[in-house]
């Protein structure tokens, strides 16, 4: 048995929630993740027509994408025309996008931006963070914009993979701006996928990979895991006197054998 959940919440410092979120199992079991460049306008709407776009896409085309994963850049041509259609400028759709779909046994999991990647598997957490160096995010967006493209490309940024756990860091770096992995899920009991903000409660590092690792705490992996988790966890670090000052949105599948 399959369950699916799902949260985004506004953070203290921002007027409009920039992250959005979609879970779905119509039609093949997916979590869709996205968050919208704060400095860009209206990049709210673009998270939110992108992952609309990721999902209808994932649905018709996800045998394609576990083939060739270069063929997600057909997700950000497609609303791109859509964005323009509407009359929004091009700078709304920069937007982070993570996705996970699950296919007869094996989730396939894809990253364009930064976020986490998080699951237990064989009993034992596994965390990876996506992140780039001077906070110059790659935003799929830029695979419509030859200019903006090649600045990544000419000053050579790296995407940053740092697997994270509570004893030591391992850190990874590639050019590659598209990343994707599988797991088989018989080894999983959770997998979710969030926006960077889960990792970014605090100005200080060491204090806002504690409060990670705390909301990892999971105590039932049923229902509405993430919604209870979160809510949770948002009580214990405002008594601490900590609010997350960015948004954040979580989508993830937990797993029980029937």
């Amino acid at each position: 048995m399959i369950f699916s959940d799902y949260i985004f919440s506004i953070g203290k410092e921002h007027k409009v929630c920039e992250d959005y979120v979609i879970v779905d199992n119509e039609k093949i079991p997916m979590i869709i993740v996205s968050d919208g460049c704060s400095s860009s306008d209206f990049s709210d709407i673009g998270a939110r027509l992108l992952s609309f776009n990721a999902k209808r896409f994932i649905q018709e085309h996800f045998l394609s994408l576990i083939s060739n994963k270069e063929y997600v850049k057909e997700v950000f041509q497609q609303t791109f025309l859509f964005n323009k259609a509407i009359s929004l400028n091009e700078k709304s759709l920069d937007c982070t996008l993570l996705f996970a779909f699950i296919y007869k046994e094996e989730l396939h999991y894809f990253v364009i931006g930064d976020g986490i990647v998080n699951y237990k598997k064989n009993k034992k957490v596994f965390t990876q963070n996506f992140s780039f160096k001077d906070e110059k995010v790659f935003y799929g967006n830029y695979f419509n914009n030859v200019s903006r493209l090649d600045f990544y490309y000419k000053n050579n940024l790296s995407l940053k993979i740092e697997n994270i756990s509570s004893e030591n860091n391992e850190v990874f770096e590639t050019k590659d701006y598209i990343y994707y992995n599988s797991l088989n899920i018989n080894e999983l009991d959770y997998f979710f996928l969030s926006t960077d903000g889960l990792l970014s409660c605090s100005s200080d590092t060491i204090t806002s990979k504690k409060i990670f690792f705390e909301f990892l705490d999971f105590k039932n992996l049923k229902g509405e895991f993430i919604q209870r988790r979160y809510k949770n966890w948002v009580k214990k670090i405002n008594k601490e006197g900590i609010n997350h000052a960015d948004d954040i949105g979580i989508a993830g599948f937990s797993f029980f054998k029937e």
